[in-house]
């Protein structure tokens, strides 16, 4: 049985990236993987020096709790099972280690649009992911 690993941060676009695995996985029969990456240098407030256990045990709940949603739909919406975790780092290149951790056949993730003159000059997560990733790489917009 393949895998399709899907980015999750909670926006819009990665609900639709979810929408466009889930119903590619009950087409082909994969299952899905579902990831959430905390990024801690994003995750702390700018007044706080550093993420402490408790701020990074509390975002992970919350992602957890997130994802735990997004399994769920994947079960009584479209009948594909589905898993899920939560990892730390920078999030194109962590989604593309769990990719390959998890041996998924390709990688389904969401993206802003913000056109090519702000993607130029910020880059984007999903076009860093696809420029990386050893998989196919499906950006829902």
């Amino acid at each position: 049985m393949s895998t399709i690993l899907v980015a999750i941060d909670g926006s819009d676009e990665s609900n639709r990236a979810f929408e466009t695995a889930a119903d590619l996985a009950a087409k082909v029969k994969s299952d899905l993987y579902l990831v959430t990456v905390i990024d801690a240098a994003d995750a702390a407030p700018s007044y706080i020096e550093g993420v402490t256990p408790e701020t990074t045990k509390a975002l992970d709940k919350r992602a957890e709790m997130t994802l735990m949603g997004y399994v769920e739909r994947a079960q009584q919406e479209h009948g594909v099972h589905a898993e899920f975790g939560v990892w730390h780092g920078f999030p194109p290149k962590a989604i593309v280690e769990v990719a390959k951790e998890k041996n998924a056949s390709m990688i389904v993730i969401g993206t802003r649009g913000r056109g090519k003159a702000k993607e130029l000059l910020l880059g984007s997560v999903a076009h860093d992911v696809a420029r990386n990733s050893t998989v196919p790489v499906l950006i829902a917009k």
